[in-house]
């Protein structure tokens, strides 16, 4: 052996590698990481081409611009997304209006008496008279929009004052009150005018959503801050808030009499305290997870202003979306449609109807808002994870010395890393976007087949080890590349060689405070679920809500609609705006059966989504700090003394502790070869 290893900073080691039968000199070879034989034991000894060094290269000189095409690729995806969501909102017009007129007498003889008549909009009228005047026949106005036109054929009218506010004698007592929801003689006492949405009730009061929101940010701060400084009691409360919410429920849902709901709400409440106790370890275990985290993130704590502008991005961004996308259900033109037979006779029967069609360009529009929606998403998160990693990352590997401030870790960010983290969450996005259309799509079609139900289970469990996998391989690649300002994939390859080194099939991440963190989300959004759809039910003189509502199945069917929603934010946003739009335009269905629970729903969601937005501060830590671990034991740093080692090697599954457990992980890709040292001669030996 002719030359010499330095394997670390206290001996001057000889390394030879043994490949079959011929020895290799350990320099020769230094592209394969090997395990160290010494009588102090074993260690990885990893070449400097095969990792990275223990620093994060934030200085301005260390940064370059790493695909480019991407993030200008996205610049260019957010401008489109502007134009296109203009392009709706510029040939979005109202369908109809609602005009008073003065009711001149019904089967009821409410004579005189003031009525709200849906008619065509003035912007449609031309085109739907135009539409009428080419019929087959003038006589068919029963179906179409020619009944619409005036408001003595209108289909859609109501009283202006119900039923109950008239004399016994306006009214006919052999007619059933009740018996028609769209007659002159329904008995309403709500609010909502026949025809509106959930959108219609956040622009009539509009203090509920802002209130419900700004409420839903003051429990998230108060959250995260105590999460910071009471790591593992909130832990604990935050399962017990679940335990109390199912109790509460079940004792109001049973003295209202329903029985069966709070049955299945306490059932709900015990199942939950037989889980704690089952994973009692794995709770106190993410508490001090989180914990290191938490300090982590004290002795950073200027690091949460960054998020601010990045949070009013995604809530801008979110408003706009849900804005084009709600406006593109008004992008209509009038159709003349025209349907004929052949009657037994050989004659033709042909019957014309004029309606209301969306233009083919509306449905390609919306689904690419869908994606720079998605896009955007991952990004604002990407963002997130990048000012951590350049923060904290600093702080753990030269700590108070060339430590990154925080502007500079948001110019990095906004500047050099751009492209990179376009790449990061253009990826994400396509995973989340065909998960979500293969789950929707399968929905839709298979939903009358048994066996679907029976896989379904077993189909979602897929689709969220898939999304956790792209998840994690696109975090932690993005933590690399702000560590080298390398570009992402060459990160990305490196990082997948780190992480297999270290952890089984390179497969980190910590289940139990990602739980808990997520169903802290999840309960505290159902919380603004409830305080929305109560205050909505008040507002607007409904009574949709348990206990009140008589219809014990539509309650519990708006409760399991609402659950499933609000655990897929995202997803549920575009089925509440898909449904909302359903039902707004369902005859005979009225607003006061669905808009509250939907709009409390749709609050929800969004509430969802910012929770989850906080709680990530805390999971991106854990995620860096992995990464921080993984490298120093890459370079021989000694984690005896470090917490979070110890918390890794206590509760990480994956974790492979011991340079026996490296052999066995090894494979083609990532070979692992052992070596023999021996301490170098003295000079002149």
């Amino acid at each position: 052996m002719t030359n010499a290893t330095t394997a670390s900073k206290e001996e001057s080691l000889k390394v030879a590698t043994m490949a079959g039968d011929k020895i290799v000199d350990g320099d020769a070879a230094g592209s394969i990481p090997v395990v160290l034989v010494s009588k102090s034991g074993r260690r990885i000894f990893v070449a400097e081409s095969e990792t990275v060094s223990p620093e994060v290269k934030w200085q301005p000189h260390h940064r370059k611009y790493h695909d480019k095409v991407f993030g200008i690729l996205y610049l260019l995806a957010m401008v489109s997304f502007f134009i296109t969501g203009g392009v709706l909102l510029a040939n979005a017009h109202p369908r109809y209006d609602w005009v008073e007129v003065i009711n001149n007498g019904d089967k009821n003889n409410n004579t005189g008496v003031p009525a709200t008549v849906r008619v065509i909009s003035s912007h449609f009228r031309a085109d739907v008279e135009t539409c009428c005047a080419n019929k087959l026949s003038s006589d068919e106005y029963s179906f179409d929009l020619c009944s619409e036109l005036n408001a003595e054929t209108a289909l859609r009218r109501r009283l202006s004052q119900t039923i109950r506010a008239l004399p016994e004698s306006s009214t006919d007592d052999d007619y059933p009150k009740d018996d028609d929801l769209w007659e002159d003689n329904a008995v309403r006492t709500s609010k909502y005018e026949f025809g509106d949405g959930m959108f219609d009730a956040f622009l009539e009061a509009p203090e509920i959503p802002i209130a419900v929101a700004l409420l839903g940010m003051t429990m998230a701060i108060v959250w995260a801050v105590l999460l910071r400084f009471f790591s593992i009691p909130i832990v604990y409360a935050t399962e017990v808030v679940k335990v109390a919410l199912f109790l509460y429920l079940s004792v109001r849902v049973l003295v209202e009499g329903l029985v069966g709901a709070a049955v299945v709400a306490f059932f709900c409440a015990m199942t939950i305290v037989a889980w704690d106790i089952y994973t009692f370890k794995k709770l106190k275990f993410a508490g001090k997870v989180l914990r290191r985290a938490a300090k982590s993130l004290k002795r950073n704590a200027t690091m949460f202003f960054a998020f601010l502008p990045i949070l009013f991005l995604y809530a801008g961004q979110a408003y706009l979306f849900v804005l084009f996308f709600a406006r593109s259900f008004e992008v209509v033109a009038v159709k003349h449609n025209q349907i004929c037979r052949t009657l037994t006779s050989g004659a033709q029967s042909c019957q014309s109807s004029c309606e209301y069609e969306s233009p083919a360009y509306t449905t390609p529009i919306v689904a690419y808002l869908s994606l720079c929606y998605l896009w955007s998403i991952g990004l604002f998160h990407m963002m997130r994870l990048s000012i951590i990693a350049a923060v904290i990352g600093s702080s753990h590997f030269h700590p108070g010395d060339k430590e990154p401030g925080l502007m500079r870790a948001i110019i990095n960010t906004c500047t050099t890393s751009m492209g990179s983290l376009s790449v990061a969450s253009l990826i994400s996005a396509i995973a989340d976007k065909l998960n979500r259309m293969l789950l929707t799509e399968t929905l839709w079609t298979q939903c009358c087949n048994p066996v679907f139900w029976v896989i379904l289970p077993i189909y979602c469990v897929f689709g969220v080890c898939l999304r956790t996998l792209i998840a994690m391989l696109t975090k932690f690649s993005v933590i690399l590349h702000v560590f080298t300002g390398k570009s992402w994939m060459g990160s990305a390859r490196k990082v997948s060689k780190i992480l297999k080194r270290h952890f089984k099939g390179g497969f980190v991440t910590e289940y139990a405070s990602r739980s808990v963190l997520t169903l802290g989300s999840y309960v505290f959004s159902i919380v603004l679920y409830f305080v929305a759809w109560v205050w909505l039910d008040a507002e607007f003189k409904t009574d949709t809500f348990i206990g009140v509502n008589e219809e014990t199945l539509m309650v519990v069917g708006w409760l399991f609609f609402a659950l499933f929603n609000i655990w897929y934010p995202v997803l549920g946003l575009y089925v509440l705006i898909l449904t909302n739009s359903w039902l707004s335009k369902w005859d005979g269905l009225d607003p006061a059966y669905w808009v509250s629970p939907m709009a409390a729903t749709f609050i929800a969601c969004l509430g969802m989504m910012f929770f989850s937005y906080l709680g990530g501060v805390f999971l991106d830590t854990v995620d860096v700090l992995f990464l921080c671990f993984a490298i120093d034991k890459d370079n021989c740093v000694d984690v005896s003394s470090d917490e979070f080692a110890a918390l890794v090697a206590e509760g990480v599954p994956t974790f492979i502790e011991t340079p026996e457990e490296s052999l066995h992980n090894a494979d083609e890709e990532n070979p692992i070869q052992v070596a023999k040292i021996e301490p170098i001669p003295p000079p002149g030996q």
